[in-house]
């Protein structure tokens, strides 16, 4: 089986979304906020997230990553083209 390119792991103490590099392991999100309501923890935001990585890598989607905001909430954008 193929290794997932996205994984949940831990990084400096919290919950992170993990990218699988040629060059190792390397954390790109850390899930430190709490204020999201119940089961929305930081390690199921970090489980759900890398999840959806994964699936939008697999159907090439995930060229690109983004800050945005969105009903004036931060949000993460992914997109195949610039």
């Amino acid at each position: 089986a193929q290794r997932a390119k996205f994984f949940c792991g831990m990084s400096r103490g919290n919950p992170a979304t993990i990218v699988n590099t040629s060059r190792g392991n390397k954390p790109i999100i850390s899930w430190v906020d709490t204020a999201f309501p119940p089961p929305w923890t930081p390690g199921e935001r970090c489980e759900a997230i890398s999840d959806r990585f994964n699936r939008f890598y697999q159907n090439g989607t995930l060229k690109f990553i983004r800050a945005g905001e969105y009903k004036r909430q931060p949000v993460l954008c992914v997109a195949s083209y610039n």
